[in-house]
């Protein structure tokens, strides 16, 4: 007996509706878990992610046609950057600009740290604000339209306040905004320490380009140094072991996919007890073994997507 032979028989609708609901529940489901994934990495809330993808381009794009034009952004040495462009309706004012930068000190006033008058004849200037290691910092700045004829509409950038006045040279435009620090595996209360110093300490720094880059000053003392860490098989592995040093001596940890542990052992030709404390960072510790007394500091470094 021959079998028929024909068209096929096709997938009902509730089938294909079916098929559509999965496929949409199986990209939210993957959509899910790469935001979970990048908001681990870069150690930021999902809605902080979901805002720097769309919220903030979206800002960006809009402005008051009547005021300046303000974009903002971090450069490549993690300063903070205030773009700043004078639309046609602010340059017929025919004034000249003035910027003043506050830093918030205590949480209680306003500490005036820069300002600049700046010519009319400007189509663009830049405010740079610097940024501190760890440390997120709160400012305010405040801009005026000086020896204007007269001022007849709101100039302020979109999303800051305006202060109005019956004086054209009290009335202002300004925001208060915070400037977040850059990141080093070295903790404040270290940085601190040595700081006040005046870098008179045995230390160990990260470079504001490169935190996984880790810079030994041994105060011209000659000196042995050895560095673990804890790699991604969770294994304590020599990084580097060096003897007779009398420079500073930098090692760059590998970019590691998880938090690791960094072990400094530093052996100082100098062993008098006494001294050796004299130099120590208080959160450093001093031991002994069978080579002498040594100064042994452990940092915990983030993975480079974390910090960048």
């Amino acid at each position: 007996m021959r079998n028929k032979v024909g068209r096929p028989k096709l997938a009902d609708e509730e089938q294909i509706q079916k098929a559509y609901l999965y496929i949409g529940v199986s990209l939210f489901i993957v959509f899910i878990l790469t935001l979970g994934f990048f908001s681990i990495v870069k150690d930021k809330s999902p809605f902080e992610i979901i805002y720097s993808l769309t919220g903030k381009k979206l800002i960006s794009s809009i402005h008051n046609k009547n005021g300046f034009l303000v974009k903002d952004y971090y450069d490549k040495n993690s300063d903070y950057v205030l773009d700043i462009t004078p639309t046609d309706n602010v340059s017929r004012f025919s004034g000249e600009y003035k910027y003043s930068l506050y830093i918030l000190k205590n949480n209680k006033s306003w500490d005036l740290i820069e300002s600049k008058k700046i010519s009319g004849s400007k189509t663009r200037f830049k405010v740079k604000i610097k940024s501190y290691v760890n440390e997120n910092k709160t400012y305010k700045i405040k801009i005026q339209i000086l020896n204007a004829a007269k001022i007849d509409t709101d100039f302020s950038p979109f999303g800051w306040k305006f202060s109005d006045s019956t004086d054209n040279k009290n009335k202002f435009t300004y925001n208060i905004f915070t400037v977040k620090g850059y990141y080093s595996p070295i903790m404040n209360k270290e940085i601190k320490e040595l700081k006040k110093s005046k870098g008179k300490k045995i230390n160990i720094q990260t470079s504001k380009e490169n935190p996984r880059i880790f810079n030994i000053d041994t105060l011209d003392y000659k000196y042995n140094v050895s560095v673990k860490y804890i790699d991604n098989d969770n294994k304590n592995v020599l990084l580097d072991e060096k003897k007779d040093l009398s420079e500073k001596t930098s090692f760059e940890i590998p970019n590691l996919k998880r938090t690791t542990k960094i072990t400094f052992k530093i052996y100082l030709d100098e062993q008098d007890k006494t001294v050796l404390k004299k130099y120590k960072l208080s959160n450093w510790q001093l031991n002994k073994d069978k080579n002498g007394y040594y100064y042994t500091s452990i940092y915990f470094l983030k993975p480079e997507g974390a910090y960048k």
